[in-house]
C-alpha cells in the first residue's frame, strides 16, 4: 500500500517534472528562433530574417515580442533597401535602382519615401530618352520639336544637365533672334549713312531697300536725323532708328510693319489684349494674384477662390510671364513623417531597513485541555457563563510575526508616447497625448442669496509636441521643435476647495537633420524623494527600542524625459527650371 502511494507520488512528480521541460524547451525554441532571426538581420540576411521571425510568430500569434521584433525587422530592411536604391539612383542605374526599392516596399508597404524614389527614377528614366530624342530630332533639323523634347526631359528631371545645356543654346538663340520677323528681300548687311534727313525719307529708303511696308500712326512727326551705321542687319537698324527717335513698331504681316510713337497710351492702343485664365493646383489664388501682380505690374487680375484659379487680361507677351512664373510655383510643396518616440528613463533607489511587524493580532478560545497543542480546535460558541470560568488553559493569542527587510531595487525605461506626424513644408504640426483638466480660475459669491459659482478652464495635461519643418533643397531638414510634458501636481488647496497646481517640464530647440538620421534630446530631469517611517506603537516611540520595532523607507527617484526624433523626406520639392545654388555649381562643373 504505502509502495503504491509511493510510485502514485513518484509518478506524480515525474509527469510534473516533465512538463516542465517540454515547457521550458519550447521557450527555449522561441528565443533561438528570435536570435537567430536577429543574428541572420545583423548579416544583412533580412529575407531569411524575415521569414524565421515570420515562422516563429505562426507557432505562436500572440506572442508580442515576436510581433514588435518582426515590425522593427521589416521596418530596418526596407530602409537598408532604400539607402542601397538611392544611391544607384545617383548614379544613373535605373535597374539596380527600381529592384531594390521595389525590395524596400515588399518589406514596409507604408515606406512612403520609396514610394516617391520609385516615382522619380521612371522620371529620370524617361527624362533620358526625351534628352536623347531631342538629339535625334536636332540631328534631323527639327528644332521645334527638339526643343519640346528638351523642355519636356528637364520637367521630368531637373538635373538633366544634357536637357539643360540644350535649352541654354535655345534661349541664348532667341536673345540673338530679329525683332521684327519679317520676309526681307534681301538679308544682306546694309551700311546707310543720314544727316539731317527727314526720317520718312528714311523709311523710304528702307522700303525700297528690304521690300518692306511701312504704315504711319496719326500722331507719327517727320522729324530730322542723323544716323551712321555700316555692316549690321536690317533688323538692327529699324531697331536702333526706331529707338533713338522714341518710336516703336508692329508687325501686320511678314511684309509690313506699322510705326507710332513709344507713349503708354499708344502702346496700350496697339497691344492685342488677352482674356486668361489659370486653374491652379497647390498654389492659393489670392498668393498667385499677389505674386503676379508685383512680378509684372499688372492690375487686371483677379482671384476665383471656389475655383481656385486666377483671371488674367494682358497682353500675349505679359500672359506668357505669368504662366511661366505660376508654373514655377504652383508646385505639389514637399512632406515630411516625423518618427517621434518620447520615453520616461526613471532611476528609483528605494531602500528599506529595519523590522516590520504583523499589523494584527488574534485572540480566541479553545477547548479545555492540560497543555497547548498545535491540533486544538477553536471554539465557536461559548456562553458567558462559560468566559466566567476561563483559564490560562483555554484561551489563546496569536504571536506577532516579524519580517526584516533589506531591500533595494532600480527601475526602467517607459514609453511616454510614439506619434508619427505627416506634416507639409513650414507648416506646423502639434499633437497632445493626455487629457484636458478643468481647473477653477473664478468664484463668485452672491451677496444676497450667498449662492457661489465658479468659472472653470480646461488645461492640456500630458505629452504635448509641436513641429514646424523646413525641408531644404538638398534633403536636409530643419526642426523647430516645442516638447512639453505636464502632471497634475498636489492640492494646493481645501479638500472642500481644491485647487491643484500644474507640474511642468518644457524645451524649445532649432535643429537641422538630415533625412532619415535620428536625434536625441534630453535633460528634463525631474528628482522626487520621499522617506516614510512604520513603527509599532508605545515600543517605537522609546528611544532605546525604537529601531529594533521601526521600518524605515527612502525613496528617491530620478526621472529623465529623452525624444528621439527621425524625419523620413516624403516628398522633396520638385524644382522645375534650375535656378537653385546646387544646379548652377554643377553646371559650371560640367563646363569646365
Amino acid at each position: 500500500m504505502y509502495i503504491k502511494k509511493y510510485i502514485k507520488s513518484c509518478s506524480g512528480h515525474i509527469f510534473a517534472i516533465l512538463f516542465i521541460l517540454i515547457f521550458l524547451a519550447g521557450c527555449a525554441g522561441k528565443n533561438s528562433s528570435i536570435i537567430k532571426g536577429k543574428e541572420e538581420a545583423a548579416a544583412g540576411k533580412w529575407e531569411e530574417s524575415v521569414k524565421i521571425l515570420q515562422e516563429s510568430l505562426k507557432e505562436d500569434p500572440d506572442n508580442i515580442e515576436i510581433k514588435l521584433i518582426l515590425t522593427k525587422t521589416k521596418w530596418k530592411a526596407s530602409i537598408v533597401h532604400m539607402v542601397k536604391g538611392e544611391a544607384f539612383l545617383k548614379q544613373n542605374l535605373y535597374k539596380e535602382a527600381l529592384y531594390l526599392l521595389k525590395k524596400s516596399i515588399e518589406f514596409d508597404p507604408a515606406n512612403h519615401k520609396a514610394e516617391s524614389l520609385i516615382k522619380k527614377t521612371y522620371a529620370m528614366k524617361k527624362s533620358d530618352l526625351c534628352f536623347i530624342k531631342g538629339n535625334d530630332f536636332l540631328k534631323k533639323s527639327k528644332h521645334v520639336k527638339a526643343r519640346e523634347a528638351f523642355e519636356k526631359a528637364l520637367e521630368l528631371n531637373p538635373e538633366n544637365m544634357g536637357a539643360y545645356n540644350a535649352l541654354a543654346r535655345y534661349i541664348e538663340k532667341d536673345k540673338n533672334a530679329p525683332k521684327f520677323k519679317l520676309k526681307l528681300a534681301s538679308t544682306s548687311l546694309i551700311s546707310l549713312k543720314f544727316k539731317k534727313a527727314s526720317i520718312v525719307d528714311v523709311f523710304d529708303v528702307l522700303s525700297r531697300l528690304a521690300g518692306i511696308n511701312f504704315i504711319f500712326d496719326k500722331d507719327f512727326s517727320a522729324t530730322r536725323i542723323t544716323l551712321f551705321m555700316t555692316d549690321v542687319t536690317f533688323d538692327r537698324f529699324l531697331e536702333v532708328l526706331l529707338k533713338t527717335n522714341n518710336l516703336t513698331g508692329k508687325v501686320i504681316d511678314e511684309k509690313t510693319v506699322i510705326i507710332y510713337p513709344d507713349t503708354p497710351a499708344k502702346v496700350k492702343e496697339y497691344q492685342d489684349l488677352q482674356t486668361k485664365t489659370f486653374y491652379l493646383a497647390n498654389l492659393d489664388a489670392h498668393k498667385a494674384v499677389s505674386l503676379i501682380s508685383r512680378m509684372l505690374r499688372i492690375k487686371k487680375i483677379t482671384a476665383n477662390e471656389k475655383l481656385n484659379s486666377v483671371v488674367m487680361r494682358g497682353t500675349r507677351e505679359e500672359i506668357k510671364k505669368a504662366l511661366k512664373i505660376l508654373k514655377d510655383n504652383d508646385r505639389l510643396p514637399s512632406e515630411v513623417l516625423l518618427n517621434v518616440e518620447i520615453l520616461e528613463v526613471s532611476r528609483t533607489k528605494e531602500k528599506q531597513f529595519g523590522v516590520e511587524y504583523l499589523e494584527s493580532m488574534t485572540i480566541a478560545v479553545g477547548e479545555r485541555a492540560d497543555s497547548v497543542t498545535s491540533d486544538m480546535k477553536i471554539a465557536q460558541w461559548i456562553s458567558f457563563n462559560a468566559l466566567q470560568k476561563l483559564s490560562n488553559k483555554e484561551l489563546f493569542i496569536t504571536s506577532p510575526t516579524a519580517t526584516l527587510n533589506l531591500l533595494k531595487q532600480d527601475s526602467d525605461t517607459r514609453i511616454l508616447a510614439n506619434p508619427k506626424i505627416r506634416v507639409k513644408n513650414s507648416e506646423k504640426a502639434s499633437i497632445l497625448v493626455g487629457e484636458k483638466i478643468p481647473l477653477r480660475v473664478n468664484r463668485r459669491v452672491d451677496s444676497s442669496t450667498g449662492d457661489v459659482t465658479s468659472d472653470y478652464q480646461y488645461q492640456d495635461v500630458g505629452v504635448k509636441l509641436s513641429v514646424e519643418p523646413v525641408i531644404n533643397l538638398d534633403g536636409v531638414v530643419s526642426l523647430r521643435i516645442q516638447l512639453e510634458i505636464s502632471t497634475l501636481g498636489p492640492n494646493v488647496g481645501t479638500g472642500e476647495d481644491p485647487q491643484y497646481s500644474i507640474q511642468t517640464r518644457s524645451a524649445k530647440s532649432v535643429l537641422t537633420i538630415a533625412d532619415g538620421a535620428s536625434v536625441v534630446l534630453g535633460g528634463l530631469i525631474k528628482n522626487v524623494k520621499n522617506e516614510s517611517v512604520r513603527r509599532i506603537p508605545l515600543l517605537g516611540d522609546i528611544p532605546i527600542l525604537k529601531k529594533l520595532f521601526s521600518s524605515y523607507t527612502t525613496d528617491n527617484r530620478d526621472t529623465d524625459i529623452l525624444m528621439i526624433i527621425t524625419p523620413i523626406i516624403i516628398r522633396s520639392q520638385n524644382i522645375i527650371n534650375h535656378n537653385s545654388i546646387s544646379a548652377h555649381m554643377n553646371q559650371e562643373k560640367n563646363l569646365k
